[in-house]
């Protein structure tokens, strides 16, 4: 390992357990965060008269800003260590829904998705460090399973909390409420003493002072990003975010349009995909752990994945069917979630973890930032069906780049380099 990684000694169950589960918390809070908006737009729709290519432009400012910031974000997990940077980033994604709530005009629900952009930018780089700095390594598997987890959890937990409080007290007050729990959970994330002890990457802030080491430092981090493993991942990463988004911003619109659906059924997709994502994640963690070609188990759940959406978008399904085949998606791509997870650690350098980390999964934001003005204006065009295709064909667009991932991992040179 590189000299000038932070070294955790042995850990036992009972710590690993401390550590996961609050990371798993605050990573349930950035995906709760993530719906914030799109689950109330019938209601931001009618109140501000907006199109829904409009409001998809909302979710395009958040995950393009959260994109631009995911390799700073990793620069600043390995400068000043991941608790710190997790618990600013709770802190910027709750006061944007806050902002969100008291918002009076289109332009202040974009300064809004701007704040939340950046305080969602560094969930994956920080999150992801701290597992790999805290947990022992025997148990990575698990833990990059129950990580991805509580992002699920996040997404099954906002349609159940924020229509109804909208519902009930309006949208405003739904916002507000659960901004205030963000900011509540991270006075107690930066309070814990188990995910003390982990400062940035050792010799970076002494080096930083220095013309000479800022130079090597800054070399060091542009060859860790370039390399032909590391572009294809953030590649893969992209097209899976486009594939998601569609389901999970736009799917009760464009149910509705293609099936006799009503709202609370269509409504439930999300919450379809997030269970099954659940049951795939917990799944796929046991998988990880024992798999020796994780490329491979990403690869075909993946395609599993693509064969689902295709079904959907083919308007013949049954309403049964069609709520199958949904969480049926989402198991397919949890599966692959800690496998994937696995082989990122493979490509990426320890003296530069946190900023590969930020890097490919800035991807998931840019496609996440791409996608919604195209589906808001399928929509708009009615061709509903286009939402799932589309998600279909990223699928299959994002499976071989998986399968070279672990040719990759074995050029990508480690030892002390920077």
């Amino acid at each position: 390992m590189s000299a000038g990684v932070a070294v955790q000694g042995p850990t036992t169950w009972r710590q690993d357990i401390g550590v996961a589960a609050c990371v798993c918390i605050a990573h349930a809070f950035s995906h709760f965060f993530q719906l914030g908006l799109p689950l109330l737009f019938p209601f931001l729709r009618d109140e501000f008269g907006l199109s829904w290519a409009q409001l998809g432009f909302t979710q395009t400012v958040f995950y393009g800003a959260s994109g631009l910031m995911q390799t700073p974000g990793g620069y600043a997990v390995d400068r000043f260590g991941p608790r710190a940077t997790v618990t600013a980033g709770l802190v910027a994604a709750s006061l944007a829904i806050v902002l969100s709530a008291s918002a009076g005009s289109y332009g202040w629900l974009i300064v809004a998705a701007v704040l939340g952009g950046v305080g969602n930018s560094v969930f994956h780089p920080g999150d992801l460090t701290l597992l790999n700095q805290k947990i022992d390594p025997r148990r990575l598997g698990y833990a990059f399973s129950v990580h991805n987890v509580g992002g699920n959890l996040g997404w099954v937990f906002a349609p159940l909390i924020i229509p109804p409080l909208a519902i009930a007290f309006g949208w405003r007050t739904s916002l507000a409420v659960v901004g205030l729990a963000g900011i509540a959970w991270a006075v107690f994330f930066v309070s814990r003493s188990s995910l003390s002890g982990v400062a940035g990457v050792a010799g970076l802030a002494a080096s930083a002072r220095t013309g000479s080491g800022r130079q090597a430092r800054s070399l060091a981090r542009l060859r860790a990003l370039v390399t032909p493993p590391v572009l294809m991942c953030f590649f893969f990463y992209m097209m899976i975010a486009m594939a998601l988004t569609g389901f999970n911003n736009f799917a009760p619109s464009a149910l509705q349009q293609i099936y006799p659906i009503d709202y609370h059924t269509a409504a439930s997709a999300i919450t379809f995909i997030a269970i099954g994502g659940i049951a795939g994640t917990l799944i796929g963690g046991v998988v990880a752990v024992r798999a020796t070609h994780h490329n491979r188990v990403a690869f075909g759940g993946i395609m599993a994945a693509s064969v689902f959406a295709a079904i959907i978008a083919s308007g013949q399904a049954g309403t049964a069917v069609v709520l199958a085949c949904i969480a049926a998606i989402g198991f397919c791509v949890g599966i692959t979630n800690p496998s994937r997870d696995t082989l990122v650690r493979e490509i990426a350098p320890p003296h530069a973890r946190g900023q590969v980390y930020g890097f490919v999964y800035s991807g998931l934001d840019a496609g996440a930032g791409l996608a919604p003005i195209a589906l808001g204006l399928l929509l708009d065009h009615d061709l509903p069906r286009w939402v799932f295709a589309g998600s279909a064909l990223c699928l299959v667009l994002a499976a071989p780049a998986v399968l070279e991932l672990r040719r990759g991992a074995r050029r990508v040179a480690t030892p002390g380099t920077g």
